[in-house]
């Protein structure tokens, strides 16, 4: 992931975020590697008002994928716009629907943390 200006580091987390998507199941280790890396670049986006303006930009993208991970690190700071993002992914099916419903869960329940 290059770390270029913030649109080309928006574009390396979606881009991450469609890739993640792609392993589902199939591969646990590698998913989890993915997601680890795209947490690190959320943070540093989090840094900025661009960085934190891009990724709530990205709850409204066409992807279900992109619109969980952005949802869920907008959660810091744009908790009235990431909740009913998450509420929506929540009432689909897959997997993006089960991680929405324990990430709203912990969410609620106060023990939600994104400074790992």
């Amino acid at each position: 992931m290059t770390t270029g200006g913030t649109s080309e580091t928006l574009g390396d987390y979606r881009e991450g975020v469609l890739a993640w998507d792609l392993l589902g199941l199939d591969n646990v280790s590698k998913a989890n590697a993915l997601s680890d890396r795209l947490h690190r670049l959320a943070k540093r986006l989090r840094e900025t008002s661009d960085g934190r303006a891009g990724l709530e930009g990205l709850m409204r993208d066409e992807q279900i994928g992109v619109r969980l991970f952005a949802a869920t690190e907008c959660l810091t700071w744009a908790a009235d716009l990431a909740v009913p993002v998450l509420e929506e992914i929540e009432g689909t099916a897959g997997p993006q629907a089960f991680s929405a419903k324990y990430t709203l869960k912990q969410f609620r329940a106060g023990t939600w943390k994104l400074d790992w």
